[in-house]
């Protein structure tokens, strides 16, 4: 007969020998095959409710974690909720209140252009004032009008052609 060694094949010890094993080497008794193999399926059952009690227990602990998680999620919920509507209605002033900074900014530039035109009309104005005061203070002051209708207009203009041809 073969050795443990050899009948599993590989470098197994002697002293863990498996149901297959020990069946090949025991060959008359019926008995104690079936002895040998009530023990290993024993020794299978436990192990088997070992681990069953072991992921029993992962499960548990995994129920646990998820009810934990489930409450901190509903918390977080109960914040987040007021926080986005609250967030929302800030983006809506901010559109709004861009919206009158542009209207206000519009209304500004509309004045300053408006201001501006007075500005220069007024100041053109001034000018022709006081260009008109000028003249009526020189007139007086000579004692004759230097406008188009003047007759020393009049010849200085007739003039001026003539010593341009």
């Amino acid at each position: 007969m073969a050795s443990p060694k050899h009948v599993g094949g590989g470098g197994m010890s002697p002293s863990r020998v498996t149901l297959m094993e020990r069946q090949a080497l025991e060959k008359g008794d019926v008995s104690m095959l079936a002895t040998l193999r009530i023990g290993e399926l024993d020794k299978l059952v436990a192990k088997m409710k070992q681990r069953k009690a072991t992921c029993l227990a992962a499960v548990a602990q995994y129920e646990k974690e998820i009810a934990h998680i489930d409450t901190e999620a509903k918390n977080i919920a109960e914040r987040y909720a007021p926080l986005c509507k609250r967030l929302e209605q800030r983006r809506e002033e901010r559109a709004q209140l861009q919206q009158q900074v542009a209207g206000v900014a519009k209304q500004f530039g509309d004045i300053l252009s408006s201001t501006k035109r007075q500005l220069r009309a007024s100041t053109h104005e001034r000018v022709q004032h006081i260009r008109l005061e000028a003249s009526l203070e020189l007139a007086g002051a000579r004692g004759y009008a230097l406008g188009k209708e003047s007759t020393v207009y009049q010849r200085t203009s007739a003039l001026r052609p003539a010593a341009g041809k």
